[in-house]
């Protein structure tokens, strides 16, 4: 509301929050807008569409969210560059958390509560992340750090992710869905693709497909791992208790909602975790 009024155009500069304020403040004021992402840490940087918040909880789906039509996106590389490695990486957690979905479907099959997945839908998926998990830590320099090349694969990557990934009622989302769990649990924030990325870790650790998740995202750098994305062991304990309500209040069938990691399985599931280290 502080806007001047004889304002010309909006620029976004920051991460994937600031960047959706923007689109809030240009789409209020009927204002072109410009993003400056300083991260390249979620889809915030393509998507013209943001969440409706209420407090750590997102209001209504995706279909009755704002939508902005930004005009440009310029990116700087020396400048997402200067940015903690893990805050691009994470990007690339934001897209491979989509494997999940493929795990549920083929574990739902085996137990009968599925038909078989579709292999000409499934393969191209899965190459696709397998080509991320192998072409990503080519981008890095000799030293193992980021360079303009990571950062140009990361947003190609998050560009591409909508078109890439499978779209099917029998491969639900509920990993990538645990970042608003989390956030609704323990009222506050946390970097997006990590928790994204802990998700589909605990979906693929319920389906037995953990192994070939956690090696892709350690391959793509991106931190899951509880202690390291800043969630205790009692926040990540809470947040999956608090799954299964928040999975049904969503309509949304999932091994998070019909096999629960609560009591001993999240002692066990926990272990996993730390084994991984």
């Amino acid at each position: 509301n502080s806007l001047p009024d004889n304002a010309e155009l909006v620029v976004g500069i920051g991460g994937g929050t600031a960047l959706d304020a923007s689109k809030y403040v240009a789409l209020r004021k009927n204002l072109p807008l410009r993003l400056v992402p300083t991260a390249v840490s979620t889809g915030a940087i393509i998507h013209g569409v943001f969440a409706k918040w209420d407090g750590r909880s997102t209001v209504g789906g995706g279909s009755e969210w704002p939508y902005c039509d930004f005009e440009h996106v310029l990116v700087d590389y020396d400048l997402v560059l200067e940015a903690p490695w893990y805050l691009n990486t994470a990007g690339l957690g934001d897209v491979l958390c989509m494997y999940s979905g493929i795990a549920e479907w083929e574990y739902n099959a085996r137990n009968g509560n599925a038909p078989a997945p579709d292999e000409d839908a499934v393969a191209p998926t899965l190459e696709y992340y397998r080509s991320l998990a192998d072409g990503f830590p080519k981008t890095l320099d000799q030293d193992g750090g980021l360079t303009a090349e990571s950062v140009k694969f990361i947003m190609t990557s998050v560009h591409q992710r909508d078109d890439r990934q499978m779209q099917s009622p029998h491969a639900p989302g509920a990993g990538h869905s645990m970042t608003q769990v989390i956030e609704e649990s323990t009222q506050r924030g946390l970097i997006h693709g990590e928790m994204a990325a802990l998700g589909a870790v605990f979906v693929c650790w319920v389906t037995g497909h953990a192994e070939q998740m956690t090696e892709w995202l350690d391959r793509a750098r991106v931190r899951y791992r509880p202690s390291d994305i800043g969630l205790s062991r009692d926040e990540t304990r809470d947040s999956l208790a608090l799954a299964p309500e928040y999975y049904s209040a969503q309509g949304m069938d999932t091994v998070l909602l019909r096999e629960p990691i609560t009591g001993g399985r999240f002692d066990e599931a926990w272990q996993f975790l730390e084994d991984r280290v």
